[in-house]
């Protein structure tokens, strides 16, 4: 070895002895001025639970900058209708897609000359894009935040890419926090979930909040009632 601060064989192992003594003996943990918490017990599942977890994300979504839109009427039909005159109204004109069951049943009411086909697209084209339509597997009312599983490279790129995002999602994916039921991932699954609260934002330059510096600058969550 080079130096003079070298080990020698025996000394080298006493010290690793005395480590893995070390880690064999828990620390002492006192608790005397903790909290208590009691664990949450399971969410009902009725229609005036829905509503509350739907106000309280759509509260907790807009403190960071988001909105949320309750839609009344029941059904991905009425979904559709609310996710189309919300595109119209703001003018977009070029609508990436998630490929989801859900997402796509909730664009289906768009022009079919907004839409652009994602499939095998490029990051380039995708950049072309104004806004994107991507389906929640679950919504965290007590932090407004919705998880989006993505499994493909283009699916990949829409919650960061066009400037605009739309999730949609159903108050029975609603939960209070993040448990079991708001990631519930299978065996054989392949792909990511992304955790989405508000639009992107930063403030590292001069202190100055800029958003859509990461990924979209408005975010719209639609929840349609089951």
């Amino acid at each position: 070895m080079v130096g003079d601060a070298a080990v020698n064989s025996d000394a080298r192992t006493e010290i690793m002895m005395r480590i893995r003594a070390a880690l064999r003996t828990p620390l002492p943990i006192e608790f005397a001025d903790s909290p208590s918490f009691e664990p949450a017990g399971p969410v009902p599942d009725d229609e005036a639970n829905s509503e509350t977890l739907s106000a309280r994300f759509a509260r907790e979504l807009e403190l960071v900058g988001g909105d949320a839109v309750i839609v009344v009427d029941k059904g991905i039909d009425a979904l559709a209708r609310a996710v189309a005159d919300h595109v119209a109204r703001l003018g977009f004109h070029a609508i990436a897609v998630q490929s989801d069951d859900l997402a796509r049943q909730a664009a289906s009411q768009i022009a079919a000359d907004r839409l652009i086909e994602t499939s095998g697209a490029s990051a380039e084209f995708l950049e072309t894009a104004d806004c994107a339509i991507i389906a929640a597997e679950s919504l965290i009312a007590d932090i407004g935040s919705a998880v989006v599983r993505v499994s493909s490279y283009e699916d990949r790129l829409l919650p960061y890419l066009p400037p605009a995002c739309i999730i949609v999602g159903r108050s029975s994916q609603l939960t209070h926090g993040l448990n079991d039921g708001a990631l519930s991932a299978g065996d054989a699954e392949r792909g990511e979930r992304v955790f989405i609260t508000g639009p992107s934002r930063t403030a590292d330059i001069e202190k100055t909040v800029v958003l859509g510096a990461h990924g979209p600058g408005s975010l719209t969550v639609f929840i349609a009632r089951d």
